[in-house]
């Protein structure tokens, strides 16, 4: 998929879980981003928040972007 790709699933659900870290501890938090396009993937958080802080500090992290489907599953 291409990063355009990826924005347009993450405009189209925008309920997910970023993951950071402060110094070798993990945090990861349920999030609703903001926007994604071919720039990147946005999110508001307030600049007196761990989040902020861990963002400024280390620029590696994660993101799961959930998605419903409804349906009919057999096994």
């Amino acid at each position: 998929m291409s990063l355009e790709e990826y924005a347009k699933f993450a405009n189209g659900n925008p309920a997910c879980y970023l993951a950071t870290a402060e110094e070798d501890q993990p945090s990861v938090r349920a999030m609703g981003m903001r926007y994604a396009d071919e720039t990147g993937f946005y999110f508001q958080t307030m600049s007196n928040k761990a989040l902020y802080k861990q963002v400024q500090e280390n620029d590696k992290r994660e993101i799961l972007i959930n998605m419903s489907i409804t349906g009919m599953c057999g096994i």
